[in-house]
């Protein structure tokens, strides 16, 4: 484990200062937050593929289905 010296501005700091475990409430929401980046750079990726690709899709339209009756 590292240890870190993170600033607050004092109403952050104000609210977190009710958490009894402050080091285990901050590992969460910096795991949670990381999580949701990551989450969202997967979306983008994943939107930006099907728009490139997704042109070629209808070529696939018959293959689908084809023997399917």
């Amino acid at each position: 484990m590292v240890r870190v010296n993170i600033n607050f501005d004092d109403e952050l700091y104000n609210q977190l200062s009710r958490i009894k475990n402050k080091s285990d409430f901050v590992r969460n929401a910096v795991r949670e937050k990381l999580s949701n980046i990551k989450e969202k750079e997967l979306k983008k990726s994943l939107i930006e593929g099907y728009k490139k690709e997704g042109k070629n899709m209808s070529e696939w339209d018959s293959t689908i289905t084809d023997g399917w009756d």
